[in-house]
């Protein structure tokens, strides 16, 4: 018990105790530290006069004070305690800030800091440039929460401590648009460029004239023998493929949270590859990547993405141990199938892809590949399905997924036959599937209803028991003059309904309005859950549109438009949730229940009590949760920006991230198939 309780401070001891028994002597640092004498004594123009000084300024300074109180180029056994004390303290700060409670990766990445720090890194040369895979991360991170200027501040002074840290400026597109990241890198290059124009512009700056030596263990030997020296030009081709290698990794897995840690080590490990000289240190920046791709991993991730996350660290601490820059090109591939393994596992991906879009024909409008077969008799009134499931609008085939007669209970028309008296009226719902599978709740948002889950659900069906429900005021609920729909009192209601089912901890997925419900109940009201899945969530303020506004400010003024202005206002309104439009039949099934005497004072009721007060009691609350969260977002919705998909993910310890590539705010619309995917894999127990 008291091992359990204090091995963290085990660990930060035991890495002390490393610090103070290491006796490797760090290359170039008594040169380095000299520098930095003369850079601070105000010696400017002799700093770069020689070519092989190719450490940044920043470097120069840090190398002079790890020397103080050291001797003959080796720091004090003091400096050198406190400072691996000081990383193993950070490594568990960033993998205690990913998880609320303790877990296996979190020993794991204190076990992996140990051995990189016996190894010895980083006092086995340069140990100045283990803050550059630390600045990358914090770059991302800091991109992720919009704060450009920050990142560009981070990244420049990567560059102040070596120039080849500009390798990973990519990185920034793990977390934001090409536009975006170019405008922050734009922005450090400038910042870089100031940190070195005292020494060009006061001396000679001979930095460029360096010329290597080939090792012959590199990969560039190896592929050409006969080239025994390279010089600047070949660096900068270097950096072509390492910055275009990170650039591509990045932003095919951009929005996982896990990229803050993967995308530096992607640099770095490109670096190590392609390098022509192979020493030992360039392995200090993987170093650094390995423990923030372990200390990222949150602890309710699938295990086998959790043990890949092991094996890519403990290989390339092996390789390390080698010098072998192959063994960085296995470490990519590793890293890769981490990366691959959160987006969905191929079978899964197949089988979801192929359900949808053949058996079902739910790819977006315009896309459909499969051939439905028409009901007998069909004359525009749809196709039925072999289960008797049918959708008229979409004119589409449902195929019901395929189990023994009895198992699981059909799937049908969207149809919610059971009711339940809430506190704010009737509620209508249903649930689909085998009780002996493991429950998960759907949540829709506004102006909408359950229908938008139709084509989720019976994806989810074959391995959930699924409940799905109209918020009182919406869909085919009750709704009438005087009734409270506001989001109080939606996350009183579902805390109401998850007791009626008798659901301890629930799956539950939210989308918009929704999310702000799911999250009400559960930090305000104590609802448990399993795993909670937010698609555009309506979360963090300031939210509504200037429409939105606007009819919330005079809602008794629109409850009089004639109805069919009504209804023109109301399907304009439901359009533009969606980026590639909706199909016709759809939106005529979203707009239905907004229409007639009780719907048109009903949408306007559900605006004008959609207050912001309601989600700022809970915003500053996000870090209190530890269940495992997966926010999906469409990256064209318009509603609200992706820009709060990356707030919110930064605010919630345990989140991951996906976003939806030409999705609006309605991804169950625009993207089902790819939707779906995420959420299979998402919600496996």
């Amino acid at each position: 018990m008291m091992l359990q309780r204090y091995w963290r401070w085990i660990a930060v001891t035991a890495a002390g105790v490393l610090g103070l028994l290491t006796t490797s002597v760090p290359a170039d640092l008594s040169d380095f530290a000299g520098l930095g004498d003369g850079l601070l004594g105000g010696g400017f123009g002799r700093v770069y006069e020689g070519a092989w000084n190719q450490a940044g300024p920043l470097q120069l300074v840090i190398s002079r004070l790890l020397l103080v109180g050291g001797r003959d180029g080796m720091p004090s056994p003091m400096v050198m305690a406190l400072v691996d004390a000081g990383l193993m303290l950070g490594a568990l700060a960033v993998a205690r800030r990913s998880r609320r409670t303790p877990g296996w990766c979190e020993l794991a990445t204190a076990v992996l800091t140990l051995l990189w720090l016996a190894g010895p890194v980083p006092w086995n040369g340069h140990p100045a440039e283990i803050a550059i895979s630390a600045c990358w991360a914090s770059a991302v991170a800091l991109q992720r929460r919009h704060r450009p200027l920050a990142a560009a501040t981070v990244l420049a002074a990567a560059v102040a401590i070596a120039p080849w840290a500009v390798l990973g400026f990519p990185c920034l597109l793990a977390a934001a648009s090409v536009r975006q990241s170019a405008r922050t890198a734009l922005l450090a290059a400038a910042f870089a460029v100031l940190a070195y124009a005292p020494f060009a512009a006061t001396g000679t700056f001979g930095m460029f004239g360096q010329v290597w030596d080939i090792a012959p263990r590199s990969l560039l030997h190896a592929v050409a023998p006969d080239l025994q020296h390279v010089t600047w030009p070949a660096r900068l081709g270097q950096g072509v493929v390492v910055a275009g290698g990170c650039a591509l990794l990045a932003h095919r897995y951009r929005g996982q949270q896990l990229m803050i840690g993967a995308a530096p080590l992607a640099a770095a490990l490109l670096r190590v590859a392609t390098d022509p000289l192979a020493y030992t240190y360039y392995w200090t920046p993987v170093a650094v990547g390995t423990v923030l791709l372990l200390a990222l991993m949150p602890d309710g991730e699938r295990r086998h993405r959790q043990l890949l996350a092991v094996v890519t660290g403990y290989l390339a601490l092996l390789a390390a141990s080698a010098g072998s820059p192959a063994g960085a090109l296995a470490c990519l591939g590793l890293l890769a199938a981490v990366l691959y393994a959160a987006v969905v596992p191929a079978a899964e991906s197949s089988l979801v892809q192929g359900r949808l879009e053949q058996d079902w024909s739910l790819a977006p409008h315009g896309r459909r590949s499969a051939q439905p077969t028409t009901s007998q008799g069909g004359r525009g009134r749809g196709r039925r399905c072999r289960s008797g499931c049918e959708d008229p609008e979409r004119g589409l085939t449902f195929t019901a997924p395929r189990v023994l007669a009895g198992e699981v209970e059909p799937m049908p028309s969207w149809d919610l036959s059971s009711t339940f008296d809430s506190t704010s009226g009737e509620v209508r719902w249903s649930r689909f599937g085998d009780p002996a599978n493991p429950p998960v709740v759907l949540l829709h948002g506004t102006p909408f209803s359950s229908y938008v889950w139709r084509g989720v659900a019976r994806a989810l069906v074959s391995r959930h028991l699924v409940f799905v429900w109209d918020m009182p005021g919406f869909g085919v609920s009750a709704k009438f003059d005087g009734q409270d729909v506001s989001l109080a009192a939606q996350g009183r209601v579902f805390t109401e309904l998850l007791a009626h089912w008798g659901l301890a901890d629930p799956a539950v997925v939210a989308h918009d309005f929704g999310g702000a419900v799911a999250l009400r109940a559960h930090l305000l009201h104590g609802a448990a859950y399993r795993c909670l899945a937010l698609i555009d969530p309506v979360a963090l303020a300031p939210w509504g549109s200037p429409f939105f506004r606007l009819v919330g400010e005079h809602a008794s003024v629109f409850e009089q438009l004639p109805p069919n202005l009504h209804k023109v206002l109301v399907r304009e309104y439901v359009t533009s949730a969606s980026s590639p439009g909706l199909h016709p039949g759809t939106l005529d099934r979203l707009v239905e229940p907004w229409l007639g005497e009780d719907g048109q004072p009903a949408f306007y009721r559900q605006i004008a009590q959609a207050d912001q007060r309601f989600t700022d009691e809970i915003q500053g609350r996000y870090g209190e949760i530890s269940l495992p969260v997966l926010a999906c977002w469409g990256e064209d919705d318009t509603w609200i920006p992706v820009a709060k998909a990356y707030e919110l993910a930064s605010c919630i310890p345990s989140a991951q991230l996906r976003l939806f590539p030409g999705a609006g705010h309605l991804v169950q619309e625009d993207a089902p198939a790819e939707l779906t995917e995420a959420l299979l894999s998402f919600l496996q127990p």
